[in-house]
């Protein structure tokens, strides 16, 4: 098989270059969503709620 630059080749692994872009396509937007979900997450939020529950529990 022909080797192209763009094909994704490692071993005895070998992609087509759809394959690669799809694969790299789905990568990014799984990495978008998540970066976009972390900063609209309400850390300090989910905090104070995680350890207001364990005083309330301890009692």
């Amino acid at each position: 098989m022909a080797h192209s630059p763009i094909a994704l080749s490692i071993g005895y692994l070998e992609m087509s270059n759809i394959s690669a872009a799809f694969l790299l396509g789905i990568s990014l937007l799984f990495l978008g969503s998540f970066i976009i979900v972390s900063l609209k997450n309400d850390n300090e939020g989910m905090m104070k709620w995680i350890f207001e529950n364990k005083n309330s529990n301890e009692n």
